[in-house]
């Protein structure tokens, strides 16, 4: 029997949580798999065909032109005087950047790379990039092909543009979906104002053409959240993981143990982290300490770590931390010295201040990107302006396009209201834990 070797795409938020549950890039029998979320699995390669593999820091991967960006990026920021909103952006963008991507490796044949994978682990921030191969099982994979590490190549312009083609994004659906959305929208708007500036009377094409385009575009908005509500809404099926509550927290936050997956579940937050068990070289130990619980592997790299105040709180709550982990095979032992423990990095199970999403980019949340609702609604409204105007005379079809801009100004208001209420919501659980905790 063959040893299977396995990458996952460990970290999933909003929108691109099924990538978390679902893809990963195994090695099997000297072959190797993507097996996607979207698509059956497919071979990129056998040890005889794979020639090369080198990893890639933060800041190369970074720089590869096709590495999706957020609108709410640095170039926004510049613009913006310096306030304290500003200084908030930047805070909540650095605690975005620490559970960022490590780095990436990068599998290459004779024609060139294979595939660009980056490695979405938990290692703690700065840690150095033989941590981030280890502990996301890179460098498992990479021997269990035949192949040796290697320093890369210079990332000029041809190779940058070789490693960008074949970069991992399994987002890339969502994304299509953003720019389809999008260049509806803004069509939409361009062909009313234009059709209003050169005075086109009502009914007439470009006001027909326009509301279709706004339909079209704020039904995409609409998917979009609908499917970060199934996501985020719905709790994650155990499939055979011993379930730990996390007490006192948020409700449906988690820590499922299992023998192939160990997974981190924090709803506030809209997000799941996905750690190899201990079948597939991942979670071996837990260490108990008084400041912090470290999860580390066989050769003890430390692949995630909490505070103890936070996980459990008192010897009950370990007592049945214990009890889930024997059951997935996971040693629980006592943590190392204080000083030792201290210098982990840790990942918070309940809401900072009561905030919900602060790591969530606005297309992760399922609105698209932050000005698409905006441009969605701007267009449905400007599409009632000719119809209900003075002196309109609206016939049956008219008054089916007006019912249509109509239901699309209360979709798009649904959207901004629902996911008002999702973080209001957990910012009540947050304030409920608070009282309870000065008690």
């Amino acid at each position: 029997m063959t040893e299977t070797h396995q990458v996952s795409w460990a970290t999933g938020r909003g929108l691109s949580i099924p990538a978390a549950r679902h893809v990963r890039l195994v090695a099997d029998g000297g072959e190797l798999w993507l097996h996607d979320s979207d698509a059956e699995p497919r071979l990129l390669g056998t040890a005889a065909s794979l020639t090369r593999a080198h990893p890639r820091t933060h800041s190369e991967l970074r720089s590869l032109r096709r590495w999706p960006a957020d609108p709410a990026d640095e170039s926004l920021l510049r613009q913006v005087p310096a306030s304290g909103v500003v200084r908030r952006i930047e805070a909540e963008r650095d605690r975005q950047e620490a559970l960022a991507p490590s780095g990436a490796l990068v599998l290459s044949g004779p024609d060139g790379p294979v595939i660009t994978v980056p490695l979405l682990d938990v290692v703690p921030p700065g840690a150095p990039a033989s941590d981030a191969l280890r502990a996301s099982g890179a460098a498992a994979l990479v021997r269990a092909l035949g192949l040796t590490l290697q320093e890369g190549p210079p990332l000029d312009r041809t190779q940058r543009a070789a490693e960008s083609r074949v970069l991992l994004r399994p987002q890339r659906r969502q994304l299509r979906l953003a720019r389809l959305v999008w260049t509806m929208a803004v069509v939409s708007v361009v062909i009313v104002l234009v059709a209003l500036q050169a005075g086109v009377d009502w009914p007439a094409w470009p006001h027909a053409v326009a509301c279709l385009l706004a339909v079209a575009a704020t039904a995409g908005l609409v998917r979009s959240r609908l499917a970060f509500r199934r996501l985020t809404r719905t709790p994650l099926e155990a499939a055979g993981r011993s379930v730990y509550d996390v007490p006192g927290g948020v409700a449906g936050t988690q820590v499922q143990f299992g023998r192939d997956d160990v997974v981190i579940v924090r709803p506030y937050e809209a997000q799941e982290i996905w750690l190899r068990g201990p079948a597939t070289g991942g979670v071996a130990l837990v260490e108990l300490g008084a400041a912090q619980v470290h999860l580390r592997d066989a050769e003890g790299a430390l692949l995630a770590g909490f505070d103890t105040a936070e996980l459990v709180p008192a010897t009950a709550d370990a007592d049945r931390l214990r009890a889930c982990c024997e059951t997935a095979g996971i040693e629980v032992t006592a943590g190392r010295l204080d000083a030792e423990v201290g210098t982990g990095a840790t990942t918070p199970l309940r809401p900072i201040d009561g905030r919900a999403g602060w790591e969530l980019t606005e297309r992760e949340s399922g609105a698209l990107g932050l000005s698409v609702p905006i441009v969605c609604g701007l267009a449905a409204v400007l599409g009632l302006v000719a119809p209900l105007g003075p002196g309109a005379k609206v016939d049956a079809f008219g008054w089916l396009l007006v019912a249509a801009g109509v239901a699309c100004v209360l979709a798009v208001l649904w959207g901004a209201v629902s996911q008002r209420r999702w973080r209001r919501s957990v910012g009540r659980d947050h304030g409920q834990y608070e009282q309870e905790r000065a008690r």
